[in-house]
């Protein structure tokens, strides 16, 4: 159920998925013979899984919407409910849902057979501080996700299987989140009193935030036009799942419910409660919606008091196939403000396409200096408890390997002025640093602030299409995406873009083309980077999807007085 011991015997031993070896001594060995297989080869059948599981969250929230009133004594609406408890109920309904299906299709492979498990204990009330603490501490921690999978199987395991109950579970660390540091909360209350939460955390919008609140509070108000479509009645969605399922999904969300919305409701709501809301105005926001409690709680009363939310694109997105996070709790609000794209795939949302004042400060910043090759990895999340486009779980064990074969394919005078940038900071990720340096020791590994540095090199390799490629692009420095697009789908609207990015060679769509590629034009990156069909293509992507104008300011207010 949990993180496999050392000497773990593929011959006699089961385990549930390849999360079980994350940090394995013999990890790579143990994968190959165990024969795991990703629960999405396909992401049509993974987008369909999304909005299934997305229509269920929305019913779920709908039909909680009286029992939460009841419990805090309050009489709010729909709304102001949602803002509130989609997002919790969405992360739990797609992590119970992936281990699901993962754990029937152990039983349909093995039911017949005679098996033994060690389970945790299964009575245990999880702790959750907040948003984050459920990110952090649950969903990507090894013990949740044993306590998930025991959970799962104790519902659906075969009559010849014998769970034993081993006592309690194990927790390795604090569910609680820490709190801020004193100095970075004094930084905040300052910075709250300088500038006005009418608009807040808007990526690149720092110094201007103050002159937008006043406009804001200025303009005409206007009647709230959210996009939030009637949610489904939860007698229609939970026929399309399992009975079993349903119970486990019911069961963990009352084990996980956030402090926020329980015994810390009061204090939140509370100082909430206190500000001033005027109908109509807006609030232009960045990524507040999910994990930010204090704000969510505001914004919850400023929807049930009339006022309108405008959200704003806080990352490369646009392009990417399945987003349903992002999507269900950010798009539908009064409106949307993208770096450029008007569509992605079918979702439904009130799209502004808009220069972004974030990229801005990068374009045309490329000053390619240091002669060397710079490597970016990204996050890839071992349990795969998200239903979006991203790793799956084997992707995620297999990612090392793919670095591996990158710096494998480059020539040795080239892989001698190659560094590498793991990516840190987070629980649940994959470690890359470990097996590149066991295989490539006289690698340098950078450390440096990488946008900064993204600037600098002679030539970029970024293995995602996240905000580090957009950036390059703006910036117009050389950059290579290696695009595997079996873990980095994308929208139809986006297919001609990257279509083009392929031919001009920006895009390789497996590690050893990419390696090859970067040795062949080393001796001449700036005379590839700055060919026609190359800036043509740049040029493209840039205007589509990271788009920016030194007259932003002047675009956001005139698109602000007509929302």
């Amino acid at each position: 159920m949990g993180i496999a011991p050392d000497n773990f015997d593929p011959v006699t031993d089961m385990a549930i998925g390849p999360w079980c070896f994350s940090g394995h001594p013999d990890a790579e060995r143990i994968l190959s013979e165990m024969g795991f297989e990703d629960l999405y080869c396909d992401s049509d059948e993974l987008a369909a899984d999304a909005e299934k599981i997305a229509a269920l969250a929305n019913a779920i929230c709908a039909d909680k919407l009286d029992s939460f009133n009841t419990l805090h004594a309050t009489d709010y609406g729909a709304e102001f409910w949602r803002i509130l408890l989609l997002p919790w109920i969405l992360w739990i309904s797609q992590a119970a849902w992936v281990r699901y299906r993962y754990l029937s299709r152990l039983v349909d492979r093995y039911g017949d057979q005679a098996i033994t498990a060690d389970i945790p204990s299964l009575d245990h009330q999880w702790h959750v501080a907040d948003m984050t603490s459920l990110h952090r501490n649950c969903l990507q921690a090894p013990a949740f996700n044993e306590w998930l999978s025991a959970r799962v199987l104790s519902e659906i395991a075969p009559i010849n299987w014998s769970l034993r109950q081993r006592g309690v579970l194990h927790i390795e660390q604090n569910i609680e989140v820490a709190h801020l540091p004193r100095y970075r909360r004094f930084a905040r209350w300052m910075k709250s009193l300088i500038t006005d939460q009418r608009c807040c955390r808007v990526y690149g919008i720092n110094k201007q935030a103050w002159l937008f609140s006043v406009f804001l509070s200025a303009i005409k108000t206007k009647p709230t036009t959210r996009c939030t479509l009637p949610a489904p009645k939860f007698s229609q969605v939970s026929a399309e799942f399992p009975l079993s399922f349903l119970n486990i999904l019911a069961d963990t969300l009352n084990r996980t419910i956030p402090k926020a919305l329980s015994s810390e409701f009061e204090r939140f709501n509370r100082r909430a409660a206190k500000r001033r809301y005027t109908p109509g105005r807006i609030n232009l926001i960045g990524p507040l919606l999910i994990l930010n409690e204090k704000e969510k709680f505001v914004l919850a009363h400023a929807v049930e008091r009339g006022e309108r939310i405008v959200c704003t694109q806080h990352g490369s997105s646009g392009y990417q196939r399945v987003n349903i996070n992002s999507v269900e709790i950010e798009n539908r609000q009064d409106a949307y403000f993208s770096w450029g794209w008007l569509e992605q795939g079918n979702y439904p949302g009130n799209i502004r396409p808009l220069p972004s004042p974030y990229y801005l400060r990068y374009r045309g910043q490329a000053r390619p200096e240091v002669q060397k090759l710079l490597y970016v990895a990204t996050a890839a999340r071992i349990y795969g408890h998200r239903l979006e486009t991203a790793f799956q779980p084997m992707q995620a064990a297999q990612y090392p390997a793919r670095i591996i074969r990158f710096f494998r394919s480059l020539t040795p005078d080239l892989l001698e002025k190659s560094m590498f940038r793991p990516y840190r900071g987070d629980t649940g990720v994959i470690d890359t640093l470990g097996p590149v340096r066991q295989a490539f020791q006289s690698l340098e590994v950078h450390s440096g602030p990488l946008h900064r540095d993204i600037l600098r090199m002679r030539l970029s390799v970024i293995d995602h299409y996240g905000t580090s490629f957009a950036i390059a692009l703006v910036a117009n420095t050389p950059a290579i995406l290696i695009w595997d697009r079996d873990v980095w789908d994308i929208v139809h609207q986006a297919e001609d873009v990257f279509a083009e990015l392929c031919e001009v060679g920006i895009a390789q769509t497996d590690p050893e083309s990419g390696g090859k590629f970067a040795s062949e034009i080393w001796d001449d990156v700036n005379g590839w980077w700055q060919s026609e069909d190359v800036q043509r293509a740049r040029t493209n992507f840039c205007n589509r999807y990271a788009l920016t104008d030194p007259a932003w300011f002047r675009r956001w207010l005139r698109e602000l007085k007509n929302t």
